[in-house]
């Protein structure tokens, strides 16, 4: 989890990882942040206009977390519990 150059170490882990994998949530939520705080609404040159990069732009981290979510962990069941 080293910070430099945003957390590409653990990106490039994440990316070359086999599924089923549990990923540091934190990580997504900042993404999800700074698209959000750095990318205005409305497009500066014609205000009447959506800015679709940052809706796509958010629409792929969620994609990413999603997909995440569809592996299922195959745990043997314990009779103990």
């Amino acid at each position: 989890f080293n910070p430099s150059k945003n957390y590409r170490n653990f990106r490039m882990a994440i990316a070359a990882a086999s599924p089923p994998c549990r990923p540091f949530l934190g990580t997504y939520l900042t993404d999800l942040v700074f698209i959000h705080d750095g990318n205005p609404d409305m497009l500066k040159d014609e205000p009447s206009f959506v800015n679709y990069f940052k809706r796509e732009k958010t629409a792929h981290i969620i994609l990413q977390i999603t997909n995440f979510q569809k592996i299922l962990y195959e745990f043997p069941e314990d009779p103990r519990f």
